[in-house]
């Protein structure tokens, strides 16, 4: 199921951030939970952390996790990344 990202842009940019930190969670947790990931599952929060503020930085990581984030939110490019993120240029 994927979410219209152009139609969260009515929610606050609080709420977005929130809502994209979320789904990173669960595709991170889920690639942990498939054993594809070397690290300790108390790791998690950390990792998802430093990937969002990475991200509002306008640091893009690569990986599984992130681009099913993005596929998730129907984001194609950086740019609408930043632009639903709030994040400015």
């Amino acid at each position: 199921m994927a979410v219209n990202h152009e139609a969260m842009m009515l929610l606050t940019v609080d709420a977005r951030r929130k809502y994209f930190r979320d789904a990173y969670t669960i595709e991170l947790g889920r690639l942990h939970a498939a054993g594809k990931c070397a690290w300790p599952a108390e790791r998690l929060p950390e990792m998802v952390e430093r990937v969002v503020y990475g991200v509002l930085a306008r640091r893009v990581p690569s990986g599984p996790a992130f681009d099913a984030t993005m596929k998730f939110f129907g984001l194609k490019t950086q740019k609408a990344l930043f632009a639903f993120l709030g994040v400015a240029a």
